[in-house]
């Protein structure tokens, strides 16, 4: 091989390692008290905000991982960890170095550094946290201008950090629409609550609300485009465009997952890449809350015929092998799946207790419901916990506080997720004896711990979440 041949060799290798690191940004990521050693850290497809598309990291056993993570142009990217998010603005080539702790997250080094810190202080997602400031005032006109004033205080302080240099033009131009989306929400978040008599078909709402309120709201809309879709406030503006298309229309309860019945609606309100990625939003939105009704896949085979070459099909794909898998898990009802069938004769926990499933074990109780998100998000937590929960001598006990109404749904979820352990959904006095008899009881879900005497040493236990914890604390308690 002649020097020409191998210098071009090299040219093409260097090239080639330049297009990499184009074409990804480098993350590490340390969580030193990591409950859960999963990271998640969802990237946009093309520049579009995408939550789905996932890449889950591990950390090794020193809590730490480093990983170069594609992207192709700049856009929003989500970084989770133990129930706890961070949103960057990320362009190919950045660099980032995050720590998660108990109770917090920092950015400890990157691209763009200021900025971002300034971006997740002040654009948090739960806009619901911040309408109220513009309930000062009654009208429309008062509200839309502290609105603009706000805004313009937030872009102000993005100005001063250009000025200095503490971020470049490109991180400044994209988190100017990140904060004119934010406002558009925040807007329509506090319309929403104003109009809900309008939403919900309220006796005499047209008396109760100022109709200048929903011209305003819909204007929000007008402006609609694909620039939007870049945007991390995009699926919740969708959100709301949904209970603004309710206003005027007859008021009929559906029995859809709630998910589905937004889909359906953006059908008639939104079209081409606007409705593809609604409703890719909207179908993560759903059985990423285990919704996992069997409509879903149906659903998902009309996305598919709508949009045959979406790129969103990859990413989504994931969540309709769960709903499939969930299915073919009930119709296996596995036999790790325990049920109390005297359900009518427990009456308080001490009964429970002396079943004889129960009786001389040490026992993790669940208090959860089939429809508290809260509650089935734990439960995914309870499932990985499973077996090291009996290696330690601990039994979970799920215990369901449905109604009648829900028992079929009940039997599902408990062999669908499945939920392997102890199963009892209350009886009627039950429900009513928990309610009278847990100690500050606000709602679920609900965790207690109980030794093998059959008494309660934790009545506001860690939840199945809270991993190490909790396991450690369950090891004390089987000592008892």
């Amino acid at each position: 091989m002649n020097i020409q041949s191998i210098a071009y060799m090299l040219l093409l290798v260097f090239s080639s390692s330049i297009c990499m690191a184009q074409s990804a940004f480098k993350v590490n990521i340390s969580a030193p008290d990591a409950p859960s050693k999963e990271v998640n850290i969802s990237t946009p497809i093309s520049s579009n905000f995408f939550a789905p598309n996932t890449t889950t990291l591990k950390l090794g056993s020193d809590y730490q991982v480093s990983a170069e993570i594609p992207i192709e142009q700049e856009g929003i990217v989500l970084i989770n960890h133990d129930y706890k998010q961070l949103k960057l603005i990320v362009q190919p080539g950045d660099s980032f170095s995050i720590k998660f702790s108990e109770r917090s997250i920092e950015i400890t080094s990157g691209n763009n550094l200021e900025g971002q810190k300034l971006y997740n202080a002040i654009l948090k997602d739960d806009t619901r946290s911040r309408f109220e400031e513009l309930d000062i005032h009654d009208d429309v006109k008062s509200r839309v201008k502290l609105a603009k004033s706000m805004k313009d205080k937030d872009d102000e302080k993005f100005k001063e950090l250009l000025k200095e240099n503490k971020i470049n033009k490109d991180f400044f131009d994209f988190v100017n629409l990140e904060t004119e989306m934010y406002y558009k929400l925040l807007l329509s978040t506090d319309y929403f609550f104003t109009c809900r008599p309008l939403i919900f078909a309220m006796e005499n709402a047209d008396k109760m609300v100022d109709k200048s309120f929903v011209s305003a709201w819909r204007e929000i809309y007008k402006d609609i485009n694909s620039k939007w879709l870049q945007s991390s406030f995009y699926p919740s503006l969708m959100g709301r465009l949904h209970s603004l298309d309710k206003i005027g229309k007859e008021n009929s309860s559906s029995n859809l997952p709630y998910a589905i019945d937004n889909i359906n609606s953006f059908k008639s309100l939104l079209s081409g890449d606007l409705l593809e990625y609604a409703w890719g939003h909207m179908i993560y939105e759903g059985i990423n809350n285990n919704e996992n009704e069997k409509i879903w896949l149906y659903n998902w085979e009309e996305f598919k015929n709508t949009f045959p070459n979406s790129l969103l099909i990859s990413a989504l794909s994931p969540l309709i092998s769960n709903v499939v898998a969930y299915h073919k898990s009930v119709e296996k009802r596995s036999k790790e799946v325990l049920v109390i069938q005297e359900r009518e004769s427990i009456n308080t926990f001490e009964e429970l207790f002396q079943h004889p499933l129960l009786k001389g074990k040490t026992l993790y109780i669940d208090l959860w419901a089939t429809w508290c998100g809260p509650c089935k998000a734990e439960l995914q937590n309870s499932i990985k916990l499973h077996d090291e929960l009996e290696s330690i001598g601990a039994t979970p006990v799920y215990i369901s506080l449905d109604r009648d109404n829900a028992a079929e749904k009940w039997e599902e979820m408990i062999y669908g997720f499945p939920l392997k352990g102890v199963n009892i959904r209350v009886s009627k006095n039950f429900n009513s004896f928990i309610s009278e008899n847990l100690p500050n009881f606000v709602g679920i879900p609900r965790y207690l711990i109980v030794n093998s005497r059959g008494e309660i040493t934790d009545w506001n236990a860690l939840r199945p979440s809270d991993g190490k914890l909790l396991l450690n604390a369950l090891k004390e308690a089987v000592k008892i």
